[in-house]
């Protein structure tokens, strides 16, 4: 057996056989000097590599990585129980593990100063004093903004609002050391936080503060977390003579290490290279554990593990790959008692043991796990696979030189071999697991299934014994194993001569990188922003060198001033190329600065804080001005000066926050595409004078009614005695207690001159939103305040909702009544505290009870009320803001009936000697309308019962009682009798009444209400009523008369008036009798008395005639004389005339005055006699004197003075008199008048 390596060792076979344990490994096929090979036989199906045959390969291998472990040292002496946080930053000249090519030694790598290749990538720096301005490009700085690249560097900070921003390559951190500051000492004495700058952890100050910078005598080393760092210093520093140096370096990300007692993870970046894989080696032991390692969130598996043999420690290899996107794995422990002794890349060894491919070799790479021997100076290949760079493959069952060796002659193939060398052991290609029989899993290929498949065609799968895409590669990547890209330039071509049409380009064509051979290039470009790029048609490679020479190309028709985007695609033999990421290089093409520009530059829209400025600019493509990029606007008033920088080219802009009443300049300066500016257009423009403020210190205060808001505010600050006018605008956004009605229709608008208004016709309880507006007297309104105010609680204007059934349980002496609340809660005009009811009887309009509940109690139980009657509930609702006593819910009832309650006040009102008379009133409580009335009697001692049912039946004396003669009885005997009442409702006989009675006639007790109804001067009309109790057979009423004043004379005295005896039929509620043959005004006593078997007490009342009718003589009044004084009546002489004397009866003389004039009215007490008065006549009156008869009978003639009376002359000039006479008698009277004809004076 023949390898391609003199290095390959052993082949050992895995064959299925019948032992059930390892057993020594037998040689097989003896040996060619190069190979031998061992059988070795199990029947478990599931053991993994372990006891002998793992021991074997581990003592070869171990061999083998085990001298070259320079971390040994480290081992031995590093022991930690917990992690610790180290920051390590490796420099480049460090890390021999990426080998690459110097990309500066052509053209100094396109850089204009300095040039590190890091990684197969160009990095350009600049000297001390230089600044990068673009990639390539070092200018000597001006001013004080430094950009700094490179693996390496100094400065020195001297100066105040200086910028250093230090940018690592992709994928790389910066460190920094800031030494010992010169020029300082500790006896420096600074403010409390003085700060003379700051170190960012990026690129801008937006990032986070690393550290702040302060003058210092210790050297400190600080790292950044990214790509970038920035140093920014303040105006402090130029207040002292500080010079601080600072050195940077950059390099791999650092490595971090955190754990605690009882967890911890390591983290490592991942390397960015397009093609190959990374290998990570990780040390350590854990007592009591497991490790977890992630790529990405995504858990992975050692390739191989190396246990120590004391089992101290152990060693995992792992395989990740470049081109995956992943940039952290993450080793996470669980458990305590964890060592972590070394996590690094992996050693060359290491590296081949787990067929991790490495980045490209000196010439080229050697292909599908292929290792790069320095030594031999060509790649040594897995088995499976051949040729220079091992990028042919043997497919299923061949190995060796030529793939001309066959594993087997059975159709499991190379299944269960295993091909060792010093630098790898692998399965054959398509195969992997511990015992080599599984096939690979999709996407892997070739020995061991290490190999990862290119990017083939429609994202399949590659054949995993060769790795050849069978349905071809994706777009630019070369066939059959698509791994790599079609070859492409690796530097940009040179842009060698621009014109105001054209670029010329130097194209080096040596340089590339990629598989394939290509025989034309391909000049492509479009401009900057732009997506598509234009292709000029291919050209023949020159055949001078192996690829080519350098050559030149100029492309035509380009317009002037623009940036223009250039490449070289290289197109293979086959037709195809690798279009993505080629290298591009980018110029400008030349064009004249314009000195001015017309950019229809405006002004428009000026109010009083800003204005809208407006400019439009077009640029013809073809013209050799340069394009105007971006416009300088520049705001002048005063010394103030104001910069805008846009862009748009027809755009506008509004200013804002100019002041008022204030005269501006605006100039519009373009910048080209060179940078360089044009000469400014300007406007003048004058801002309006300003609107009024908002107002201020605004207060709103609810008034009590609920339905008012007072606002009250202060004037803006600049109303300047200005006489302003106020808006307010009110608008409800909910009520406070139901809040999903909309309230918005109550709203309005106030304006007002003072700084105060009422808000009136609100709705109670609701937040309203309120904005006051200022109005000046130009008609400029100002910001409106807006501001939230409630109003107050009011009492509440809705009722609660009748419940469905809102009777319930109704019995002769209770009920429950329930209710809803209200439906529509608009008119709440507060909270819901609960409900107010009350209970009112129908028949008295009594309230019998009253009370409240809480709100989540809708329903009241009534008891103890009275049976059969009707009552009312009224209920109304509680709020916050009182009780809703004008809204109430009535809930009408009755109570269901039962037996009347017993009869009240039965007695016997008549008897005889076979008869008795009940009286009797009704029950209190007849729970109904009486149906009829039982009356049970018994004679005493007969031990009977007879029972009599009755009709209701008023009495016929008194209507509203009840009366029964209950006949047949025997005479002279004792009686119990007892009543009951019985309602329609029932039926049941209510509580029995018992009265007792002997069947004897007796004698009546008086009639009542004896009275004289009607007098006349000759009769009386009497009237009685019956007596209360008759005790026997009513026939008559006996009525005795007698005289009985003493005023008159004894001749005259008495009438004779005989006994009257008035016979009676029927028991009447009253009787009338009228007595005549009497006298005029005469006193009379009247007896009345009831006739039974005997005669009844009497009952006696006193009466008098009327006096007799009041006649005056002709010419009862009569003027004798009337004198004139100041040329008006005065004194007035009348006669007056008696009329003649009755004996017993009381006379009065009244003399008026008559007169026209209605101011001198004068009212009398005695309404009879007023009443007279405006019947008889239309004048008015006034009194002038009363006389008595004796006084008129003894002096006839009377004189008064009118004047004295307070008469004025215009109430005398008529004259007319009246004489009243007025008859009495025992309060009866008759009046009679006499007037005079009227006279004038």
């Amino acid at each position: 057996m023949f390898c391609r390596s003199a290095n390959f060792v052993i082949c050992v076979f895995l064959a299925v056989g019948t032992a059930t344990e390892y057993s020594a490994a037998d040689p097989v096929t003896g040996s060619d000097g190069d190979v031998t090979v061992y059988r070795l036989r199990t029947d478990s199906p599931g053991e993994t590599l372990q006891d002998d045959h793992a021991a074997r390969m581990a003592a070869h291998i171990g061999e083998l990585i085990m001298p070259h472990d320079h971390e040994r040292q480290f081992l031995q002496t590093t022991e930690h129980y917990k992690f610790e946080r180290k920051a390590v930053a490796v420099p480049y000249y460090a890390y021999q593990a990426m080998p690459h090519d110097d990309r500066c030694m052509e053209n100094n790598g396109n850089c204009s100063q300095k040039c590190e290749t890091v990684e197969h990538e160009t990095v350009c720096s600049c000297y001390e004093g230089y600044t990068l301005t673009s990639p390539t490009v070092c200018t000597e700085m001006s001013g004080c903004d430094f950009v700094l690249s490179g693996t390496s560097g100094e400065f020195t900070i001297h100066s105040g609002y200086c910028r250093w921003l230090i940018k690592a390559p992709k994928g790389h951190i910066v460190e920094i050391t800031l030494h010992e500051t010169s020029n300082y000492h500790e006896g420096y004495r600074f403010n409390y936080g003085t700060t003379f700058g700051y170190i960012y952890d990026g690129d801008t100050t937006e990032a986070s503060v690393i550290k702040s910078l302060f003058p210092s005598t210790v050297e400190t080393v600080l790292r950044s977390s990214g790509q970038n760092l920035l140093i920014t210093i303040g105006q402090v520093w130029n207040s002292y003579p500080f010079r601080q140096r600072v050195s940077y370096m950059t390099g791999f990300t650092y490595l971090e290490i955190e754990a605690d007692e009882n967890d911890g993870h390591l983290t490592l970046p991942v390397s960015s290279l397009p093609v190959g894989e990374d290998c990570l080696s990780l040390t350590y032991s854990i007592q009591h554990g497991f490790l977890m390692v992630s790529l990405s969130d995504e858990l992975i598996n050692p390739q191989f593990t190396f246990k120590h043999p004391d089992g101290k420690w152990q060693r995992d290899i792992f395989r990740i790959p470049y081109d995956q996107g992943n940039h952290v794995v993450k080793f996470k422990f669980f458990g305590k008692g964890t060592k972590v002794y070394n996590l690094g890349r992996c050693l060359n060894l290491e590296r081949l043991a787990a067929g991790a491919q490495g980045p490209l070799g000196p010439v080229e790479s050697c292909r599908n796990g292929g290792v790069w021997s320095v030594a031999t100076g060509s790649c040594t290949c897995p088995q499976g696979f051949t040729g220079v760079y091992c990028e042919e493959g043997c497919g299923p069952n061949r190995y060796g030189d030529n793939c001309s060796k066959r594993c087997s002659f059975l159709s499991s193939a190379c299944e269960g071999m295993i091909f060792c060398t010093k630098e790898l052991c692998s399965c054959a290609p398509g195969l992997q697991g511990a015992k080599c029989d599984r096939p690979c899993d999709l996407g892997m290929y070739g020995a061991s299934c290490r190999q990862k498949c290119g990017k083939c065609k429609y994202g399949e799968t590659c054949d995993r014994y060769t790795g050849m895409c069978r349905s071809g590669c994706s777009a630019g990547f070369y066939p059959p194993y698509c791994k790599q890209t079609y070859k492409v330039l690796k530097y940009v071509p040179h842009i060698v001569e621009v014109t105001y049409n054209s670029l010329k380009i130097r194209i080096s064509l040596r340089d590339v990188h990629g598989e394939g051979e290509p025989i034309l290039y391909q000049v492509q470009y479009k401009e900057e922003e732009q997506n598509v790029w234009s292709k000029l048609s291919p050209r023949l490679i020159p055949n001078e060198t192996e690829l080519g020479i350098v050559t030149e190309f100029e492309i035509m028709g380009l317009f002037p001033g623009k940036v223009y985007e250039t490449r070289v695609i290289l197109i293979d033999k086959d037709g195809g190329s690798y279009q993505d990421d080629v290298p591009k290089n980018k110029a400008r093409t030349k064009c004249t600065d314009p000195v001015r520009g017309d950019y229809k530059f405006s002004a428009r829209d000026v109010d009083q804080t800003s204005v809208l400025l407006e400019w439009s600019y077009e640029h013809e493509k073809t013209s050799l001005l340069c394009e105007i990029v971006e416009f300088e606007l520049s705001v002048l008033s005063g010394s103030e000066h104001l910069k805008y920088l846009v862009t748009e080219k027809n755009g506008s802009k509004r200013l804002s926050n100019i002041m008022p009443d204030t005269s501006y300049r605006v100039q519009l300066v373009g910048k080209t595409v060179t940078g360089k500016k044009t000469l400014p257009v300007e406007i003048t423009l004058h801002a309006l004078p300003a609107a009024p403020g908002s107002v201020r210190a605004v207060n709103v205060v609810p008034l009590v009614s609920g339905r008012q808001l007072n606002v009250t505010w202060q004037p803006p600050l600049n109303s300047q005695d200005e006489s302003l006018r106020y808006k307010v605008t009110y608008q409800c956004a909910y009520l406070l207690a139901c809040e999903g009605i909309d309230c918005a229709r109550s709203s309005g608008v106030v304006e007002v001159s003072t700084t105060s208004a009422v808000l009136d016709h609100l709705q109670p309880h609701a937040l309203y939103q309120i904005e006051i507006t200022s109005l000046s007297p130009a008609g400029l309104t100002s910001w409106s305040y807006a501001i939230n105010a409630s109003t107050a609680h009011a009492a509440p204007r809705a009722k609660p909702s009748a419940a469905e059934n809102p009777i319930f349980a109704v019995t002769n002496t209770s009920v429950s009544i329930s209710w809803k609340p209200p439906e529509d809660c608009s008119a709440l005009n507060g909270y819901i505290y609960g409900y107010s009811y009350s209970l009112v009887e129908n028949s008295t309009a009594d309230v019998m009870r009253q009370g409240t509940v809480p709100e989540n109690i809708q329903s009241v139980n009534f008891s103890g009320l009275t049976p059969s009657h009707c009552y009312e509930a009224y209920v109304s609702v509680v709020t916050s803001g009182g009780v809703g006593l004008s809204d109430l819910l009535i809930i009408p009832f009755c109570t269901t009936s039962t037996a009347p309650d017993a009869v009240q006040s039965l007695n016997v009102y008549k008897r005889g000697r076979r008869m008795v008379g009940l009286r009797w009133s009704p029950p209190v409580n007849t729970y109904g309308d009486i149906e009829s009335f039982i009356i049970t009697y018994s004679k005493e001692g007969s031990g009977h019962k007879k029972k009599l049912i009755t009709e209701p039946t008023y009495c016929g004396a008194w209507i509203d009682l009840y009366c029964y003669t209950v006949s047949g009885l025997s005479p002279g005997k004792k009686y119990h009798f007892e009543v009951q009442a019985r309602n329609k409702e029932v039926r049941i006989d209510g509580e029995p009444t018992a009265v007792e009675a002997v069947t004897l006639e007796g004698a009546s007790t008086p009639p009542v209400n004896l009275r004289i109804i009607n007098a006349t001067e000759n009769s009386m009309l009497v009237e009685w009523g019956m007596p209360d109790n008759i005790n026997g057979q009513l026939r008559s009423f006996i009525i005795i008369v007698e005289q009985i004043d003493t005023q008159v004379n004894s001749n005259e005295c008495c009438d004779d008036i005989p006994l009257q005896d008035y016979r009676v039929s029927s028991e009447e509620p009253s009787y009338q009798y009228e007595i005549t043959g009497l006298s005029a005004a005469r006193t009379y006593s009247v007896a009345v008395s009831a006739k039974t078997v005997t005669l009844g007490e009497e009952s006696r009342i006193i009466g008098h005639t009327y006096p007799p009718k009041a006649i005056l003589p002709q010419n009862a009044l009569t003027v004798v004389t009337t004198e004139s004084g100041s040329y008006s009546p005065d004194v007035v002489t009348l006669e007056i005339r008696a009329a003649d004397r009755i004996s017993g009866v009381n006379r009065t003389y009244i003399l008026l005055h008559l007169t026209r004039d209605s101011s001198t009215q004068q009212p009398l007490e005695d309404n009879d006699l007023a009443s007279l008065l405006q019947s008889r006549f239309n004048e008015n009156y006034h009194l002038i004197s009363e006389y008595t008869q004796e006084e008129v009978e003894n002096q006839s003639v009377v004189t008064f003075h009118l004047k004295e009376m307070g008469f004025v002359s215009t109430e005398i000039q008529f004259q007319k008199y009246a004489l009243i006479l007025i008859q009495e008698y025992m309060g009866n009277r008759s009046m009679d008048i006499f007037i005079t004809e009227e006279t004038e004076v």
